[in-house]
């Protein structure tokens, strides 16, 4: 009996120490990938912003000022925006 019990400890241990590796294309906090768009952001500093349906930006998308202050990338919706229209409520 005890020589079952080690060899079961002995076989357990090391599996309940394992580590187990999360890629990011496994994590639900993924990039996303920047989707070109014709959301004009001239004015804006460069950064998030929201979209407020003028210019073409969609009321509710987050938007990525380009750097030259003229092309911007859709992220797509996030709850922040679509809620109070700002990146953080």
């Amino acid at each position: 009996m005890k020589y079952t019990t080690f060899v079961a400890l002995i076989a357990f241990v090391p599996a309940a120490f394992a580590v187990t590796r999360v890629t990011a294309a496994d994590s639900p906090l993924a990039k996303r990938s920047c989707v070109a768009t014709a959301c004009s952001c001239q004015g804006v500093p460069n950064g998030l912003f929201c979209g407020d349906g003028l210019f073409d930006c969609i009321p509710g998308h987050v938007y990525q000022c380009g750097d030259d202050g003229k092309r911007s990338c859709d992220f797509g919706i996030r709850n922040s925006c679509e809620k109070c229209g700002k990146l953080q409520c």
